[in-house]
């Protein structure tokens, strides 16, 4: 039976057979395999192999090595799709159907070419994202010679057209996030003289209302040029600057339509929510307020992203988003909203002066409108003033009385079966019916909170060395215990619940705290109490305010309880990192002594 081989390359130099990984050998052996690698099956004589293994400093034995490396090779390969054959004086590599990230990658990326050739912007920009993903730090890390050194070369100019290529795509029908406008600002500092990187980034700004910063971005990209090049911006560049400059409607106007629309990208894999998007579609009509509220992760922000696309026909005054989390972004909102819908020149500084000129600009308009992360219900009744027939899609941490009228609607976990289908759709089919048990135990462990799925799906989707269950395994510690080392997705999918964690009162935050102290993560009001040394009183208040944010469940049997495993994960570094295991024992011993119990 052939085994299966996979190749890495986009990170340190491996190779697995049938999903176990093997020894490539030596520095310099695997500096001939890469010579082979690049290659793409075209022969490469001896004198190619040891000047790209060796360079100038040629030692005696470098052609017997070289045979030596070669015979080791074809033995690595041997029973598999993968061969080193002679061709006349020199050697060939054949991949045959073996798995190669850089193959997948310069795939993927080439397939989100023909879709923004095609008009797709949104499908681009998945394929390229994926592409990207499968890179594990910097290319053929640690390999030496002149071959490796020319392919890191080569493989790092792709990459970064790759992430160029991305944001253009993702601009195409969006403004940027606030993790994307970081990413952008990045990729201008590390590239600066990419003009692309440059353009997208004054386009991202400009969307935020910071015209000016786009605009000295700008500038100090015409000074850099001249200093290092002796040259001027090249034409997108300039044309960028023109634009922003006479406020060219265009630039904010991302999709097409009778009115502006201005919103994220849909997720092109949005799962599940039957019940929930039928309750909010029902009752968004103008004039009307829907909130969203769940637990950070569990999808508030992409489920009203993906409302406000399915009600692409039903809003033909347009569809705008607004991100409320950063400090002034109600007043940068309502300039990038008044521009939207036509007003030029100068706008006033205040938020108050901005709303009356957009109720002015936008008047008798009925678009809907999606604020997102809604932490003072003031923001909403500026928004509401300024269009007051609109109707507005509120996501929030809780419920905000103070908005009357407001039809809420609380997001759980996906049900299994949904999280299952999420899981295949990223993972794959086969990867999933190679151990679907194993599937499910991660779909339990995370309890269906959506980022989570995705990122363990991700993580079985770039490991496929690895089988489900080991991964499954790993995730689950992670989540359990507090001292392991935590991998990169479960920082991804823990830092929206450590941002919830951090805007707690003090009160609130030990109490969450203090609930991971015993392995049921649960306890009555006099039993919190007794743990934190506070009354009753103050710990019900704790108790309260955890459950409005979703935090704590409170049971019919008077035991308040963290339910969600990414809130019992957090919460408990945060219990061993804070107050240490002395602190810990000693409110486990004042709670739950005999007589408690």
């Amino acid at each position: 039976m052939t085994a299966a081989i996979s190749i890495s390359a986009l990170g340190p130099l491996r190779v697995w057979r049938d999903g176990v990984p093997q020894a490539v050998g030596s520095p310099q052996q695997q500096a001939l395999l890469v010579a082979l690698l690049i290659r793409d099956g075209r022969a490469a004589s001896m004198d190619d192999l040891v000047a790209a293994v060796w360079g100038d400093d040629l030692p005696d034995t470098a052609v017997a090595t070289a045979r030596t490396y070669i015979y080791r090779l074809r033995r690595l390969f041997d029973g598999t799709v993968v061969s080193i054959d002679t061709l006349g004086r020199g050697y060939a590599l054949s991949t045959g159907r073996a798995t190669v990230d850089v193959t997948a990658f310069q795939a993927g990326v080439a397939e989100a070419h023909e879709r923004m050739r095609a008009g797709d912007a949104p499908g681009a920009a998945e394929l390229v994202s994926g592409a990207l993903a499968l890179w594990e730090g910097e290319a053929l890390a640690g390999v030496p010679g002149r071959a490796a050194e020319r392919a890191r070369v080569r493989l790092e100019d792709t990459r970064v057209a790759a992430e160029e290529l991305l944001f253009t795509a993702r601009l195409e029908t969006s403004g940027a996030s606030a993790e994307e406008l970081a990413r952008l600002t990045e990729l201008v500092e590390t590239y600066p003289l990419r003009e692309g990187f440059r353009a997208l980034l004054m386009l991202a700004l400009y969307r935020r209302g910071r015209q000016a910063e786009a605009l000295e971005l700008y500038q100090r990209g015409r000074a850099l040029l001249r200093d290092e090049l002796a040259l001027d911006p090249g034409p997108a560049l300039r044309d960028m600057q023109r634009r922003i400059l006479r406020s060219d409607p265009a630039l904010l106007a991302a999709e097409a339509g009778t009115g502006p629309t201005y919103l994220p990208a849909d997720l092109p894999d949005f799962t599940g929510r039957v019940a929930e998007l039928a309750v909010i579609t029902g009752a968004l009509v103008p004039g009307a307020t829907v909130g969203i509220t769940a637990l950070p992760g569990f999808g508030r922000t992409s489920t009203a992203v993906h409302v406000a696309h399915l009600l692409a026909g039903e809003f033909p005054d347009g569809r705008l988003y607004a991100d409320l989390a950063a400090p002034d972004s109600l007043a940068e909102t309502l300039l990038t909203w008044s521009r939207l819908f036509g007003v030029a020149g100068a706008l006033p500084a205040t938020v108050t002066g901005r709303a009356t000129l957009l109720r002015t600009a936008a008047a008798g308009r009925r678009p809907l409108i999606v604020l997102d992360d809604v932490e003072d219900p003031a923001d909403v009744a500026v928004v509401r003033s300024a269009l007051p027939h609109a109707a507005l899609l509120l996501t929030s941490r809780r419920r905000h009385h103070r908005l009357a009228g407001t039809a809420w609607v609380t997001l759980g976990g996906l049900a299994d079966d949904e999280s299952m289908r999420l899981f295949e759709h990223i993972a794959g089919a086969a990867r999933v019916a190679s151990d679907p048990g194993w599937v499910r135990d991660a779909i339990a462990a995370i309890d269906g909170a959506p980022l989570s799925v995705r990122l363990a799906a991700e993580r079985v989707a770039r490991r496929p060395h690895r089988t489900v269950r080991s991964l499954v395994e790993e995730l689950t510690s992670e989540l359990h215990d507090p001292y392991a080392p935590l991998h990169d997705d479960c920082v991804i999918a823990e830092a929206p619940m450590v941002r919830a964690y951090r805007l707690l009162r003090p009160q609130a935050a030990r109490t969450l705290r203090f609930l991971t102290a015993t392995d049921a993560c649960a306890a009555t009001v006099p039993e919190v109490a007794a743990m934190l040394c506070t009354t009753e009183n103050n710990a019900l208040t704790a108790l309260d305010s955890l459950v409005d944010l979703h935090l704590v469940a409170d049971g019919a049997d008077g035991r308040y309880r963290i339910t969600d495993p990414m809130v019992q994960a957090v919460a408990r570094r945060m219990l061993h990192e804070i107050d240490g295991r002395d602190e810990i024992e000693a409110a486990v011993r004042r709670a739950f002594t005999p007589s408690r119990v």
